[in-house]
Formats: C-alpha cells, sequence, structure tokens
C-alpha cells in the first residue's frame, strides 16, 4: 500500500499538483490508525517539498498532525542526521558508525531500511550496510521482520542472491552487512521501457532458478518486482544483455534482494504481523485475500509473472489510482494480454506470461523451475508446455468473474431458445396442418374427375 500511495504522491507532485498527505487520509481513513505507514507518507512529503527547493519545518507538521508530535520530531531529527537536505538546522550527515567498516553514503532507503555503501577495513572489500531507519521508534514487528530478513539471506548461498556477510547490533540498532552491488537496481535500468523478447526470457529464467533454489531452501519472497532485482555488472557471455538494440551490449547478473516480507514454509509464525503484504501491482490474488490464504511456491512464480509482463510492455499487469482498484484487478480482472500493447510479442512468452499471472495457483506453474524450463524451451525454439487460453476457458473465467450478469445471460438465452423452439414448432404444425388440407382438397378433386363430375 506504501509503494502505491508514494507512487501516486510522486507523480503529482511532478505534475505540478501539490498533494498533500491529508488527501490521502480522507481518501483512505483507515491510514489514520496506521503509525507507521502514515509517517513514511508524511515524510515522503518532506522528501518531494525539499526537491522543489522549500525548507519544510517541524513546528509545521507538529500543527498538521499534533497526534504525532514526538514521532515527527524523532523523525526529522534522523532525517537531518541522514542528509536531509533543506532544514532550517543543517547538519554535516550524520552516518552510522559501525565497527570494522568505514561508511560513505547513503545509497538507498526503503519503507523501514536506510542501506549504506561502506568499506570493510580488514578486506578492503565494498559492502552495503542496511539499518532500520529508526530503530528507536520501530515497533516490534519492524525488528522482527529485519531479523527474518537476515534469517532468510543467511540460509541461502547462490550466485542471483544478495549475500549477507554479518549480522550484528551497534548501540541497540541492529543492522546487516549484505552483497555491494553497483549496478542499480532493474526498476532503474528499465524506467518503464519494455524489454526485447529474447533478453527479457533470459533474465526471468535466470530469477526463476534463484528463486527455485530460495523455495528448495523453505523460502518464499513474497515481494519480488524490479526494484528489488539488483544488478552486477559482467564481462562474461553469462551475464544478461540489458541494452537498447542500437546500443553496445550491457551485461549484467541479476541478484535477488529485499527479504524483508519473506516467509518461511516450515513455519505459520513468518507471518508475523497478520496484514497483507507485498507490493500490490505484484502481489497475487492469496496475498491480497490476506493472512488466512495459503502462501507458497505459486505465490513467486505469480510475481515472476508480473516481471516479465511488465519487461514485455514497459508497465505492470495492474495498475489503479487508489488501492482498493489494484487489489479488485488482481483479485478479479484477467490482465490485457502483452500482444495487444506490444504486437511483437512472441506468441509463446505471451502464454508463459499469462500462464504465471492466472489466478488459481494450482493453474500457474508448480515450480519457479518449472517456469525455467519453459523460458529455456522458448529461447531454444522448442514447443513450450503452455497452452493458450481457449475461448471456453476465458468465457468461462468471464462468468466466474460476473456470475449475476452470466446468470441473466444465461436466463435471457434459455427464455430465447424455448421461445424460438415453441415458435417453431407452432410453425411447423400450421404449415402440416396446411399440407393435410391442401392433400384432401387434390384428393377430392381427382375423385370428381374419376367420376365424371
Amino acid at each position: 500500500m506504501l509503494d502505491t500511495l508514494m507512487a501516486d504522491q510522486q507523480q503529482r507532485w511532478r505534475q505540478g499538483e501539490r498533494v498533500p498527505v491529508e488527501h490521502y487520509l480522507d481518501q483512505h481513513p483507515a491510514l489514520r490508525d496506521s503509525h507507521d505507514l502514515l509517517l513514511d507518507l508524511i515524510y515522503h512529503e518532506i522528501v518531494l517539498r525539499e526537491g522543489q527547493g522549500e525548507t519544510p519545518l517541524l513546528d509545521e507538521y507538529q500543527r498538521r498532525f499534533p497526534h504525532f508530535s514526538d514521532d515527527l520530531r524523532c523523525q526529522f531529527e534522523v532525517h537531518v542526521g541522514l542528509g536531509g537536505g533543506r532544514t532550517r538546522r543543517r547538519k554535516r550527515e550524520r552516518l552510522p558508525s559501525v565497527p570494522g567498516y568505514t561508511v560513505a553514503k547513503r545509497i538507498g532507503r526503503g519503507g523501514m531500511g536506510v542501506v549504506f555503501k561502506a568499506r570493510q577495513n580488514d578486506l578492503g572489500r565494498e559492502v552495503a550496510i542496511k539499518v532500520i531507519r529508526d530503530w528507536t521508534t520501530a515497533d516490534p514487528d519492524e525488528l522482527v521482520r529485519f531479523r527474518h530478513e537476515a534469517e532468510a539471506v543467511a540460509r541461502v548461498n547462490h550466485p542471483n542472491v544478495v549475500q549477507i556477510h554479518q549480522v550484528g547490533e551497534r548501540k541497540g540498532c541492529p543492522y546487516l552487512i549484505l552483497e555491494y552491488v553497483a549496478g542499480g537496481s532493474l526498476d532503474q535500468r528499465l524506467r518503464g521501457r519494455p524489454l526485447a523478447a529474447r533478453p527479457a526470457a533470459e533474465l526471468v529464467a535466470v530469477l526463476a532458478r534463484a528463486i527455485d533454489h530460495l523455495h528448495r531452501h523453505g523460502i518464499v519472497h513474497c515481494d519480488l518486482k524490479p526494484a528489488n532485482v539488483l544488478l552486477a555488472a559482467s564481462d562474461s557471455e553469462s551475464g544478461v544483455n540489458l541494452a537498447p538494440m542500437a546500443e553496445p551490449p550491457a551485461r549484467f547478473v541479476p541478484k535477488v534482494a529485499d527479504f524483508g516480507f519473506a516467509r518461511r514454509l516450515d513455519a505459520e509464525a513468518a507471518s508475523r504481523s497478520g496484514r497483507t503484504i507485498g507490493t500490490p501491482q505484484y502481489m497475487a490474488p492469496e496475498q491480497v485475500r490476506g493472512p488466512t490464504q495459503r502462501i507458497g511456491p505459486p505465490t513467486d512464480v505469480h510475481a515472476l509473472g508480473a516481471i516479465v509482463y511488465e519487461l514485455l510492455v514497459g508497465r505492470p499487469p495492474f495498475l489503479g489510482d487508489i488501492l482498493i482498484d489494484v487489489f479488485h484487478q488482481v483479485q478479479f480482472l484477467e490482465p490485457v494480454p502483452p500482444r495487444r500493447l506490444q504486437p511483437t510479442v512472441p506468441r509463446d512468452l505471451e502464454t508463459i506470461c499469462l500462464k504465471c499471472l492466472h489466478k488459481d495457483p494450482a493453474r500457474r506453474y508448480p515450480t519457479a523451475a518449472a517456469l525455467a524450463d519453459d523460458l529455456d524451451r522458448f529461447l531454444a525454439g522448442q514447443p513450450v508446455s503452455a497452452r493458450p487460453v481457449s475461448g471456453a476457458e476465458r468465457a468461462w473465467r468471464w462468468c466466474r468473474r460476473n456470475p449475476w450478469v452470466a446468470g441473466l445471460a444465461a436466463a435471457l438465452v434459455i427464455a430465447v431458445v424455448v421461445g424460438f423452439t415453441t415458435v417453431t414448432a407452432k410453425m411447423l404444425e400450421a404449415r402440416q396442418e396446411r399440407n393435410d388440407k391442401e392433400q384432401a382438397r387434390q384428393g377430392e378433386k381427382e375423385r370428381a374427375d374419376e367420376l365424371g363430375v
């Protein structure tokens, strides 16, 4: 939900529409009870205002949101310490202090964590250090999520998964020492531009193998999206070429990152908060329906399908101005087939993509490895195992999504058929009666002729 609201807020500000946080509170009253989400949305507005050359002040926000006065004071202090630009009292950026590491600069920020680039002093290697943005006000669920992320990454060792080097705590603040990936994210690389079919298939096949490795170690990522795929530059042919067609090859090794929402298949407790988790545009229907639904490997397969879709057409399969609209689409609407938006998309690759995005988890690929195998068949020019949706199945899906309309339509069809059958029977009966009378008159005439009358 946070990503959707922030994206909407940022787009409107870019278009010159200064939409305040209060606008979203009016649209979504439940936000008033979501302490962390509301603070993040306020923080996002502050950043947007600074980007336009303004100087947001603490007392203004305390007047606007009096119930968050202490939290806002702390948030402003952290913002200044992390390099927030145009505050009244300018301070030098305060970087976290981690023994054995020299922290250079901040390189990323999410809803909960801040990531810094650093150098490990004894080995001289570059690393990424992730800390909770404000651990002093973090609720227990955030701390649990942070710990689960460490546990999830530490359980796997795969070249296409960001590796964890160390887990630690400094003055009560937990941190992760992670592999540093210099190429940025897939989302930053794409910038809304579609990719050619072959590199798109190659990229997702690599990701699917990595995700299958996670699944075999009992981990479901639950938040796969281009922003959580980091790109490491590669000089070898094993890297995926993500350069536009007219440019020289730019090869990258994709790495799955950010396990803050990951679930362990062997522990129900991994659901933790009972909240809907994930990023709406990439969530599977079972995620939208809530924590009582079964989350498993098909959930990540759906997200991989959403990534394929975005690589092919330049946007996720489901978009909406408000969160409830996106959730409705994810649960009840079929995505527009990629070939309608990009006619050059190969039919087999479209079929693979739509199989991943099936509403029923049982109708998707059973494993991420099965998806990777089908992508390999597509790349080799071999027949794929996925089959296009037939007209009958498409009609059946429509009926399931629109039962009342389907029922009325069926009743109308039955009425028309019954009416047509009845009218046809009456017409045939009348025709037969006319034929019988004509035959009777013809017989009487023949007998009269025989008698010479």
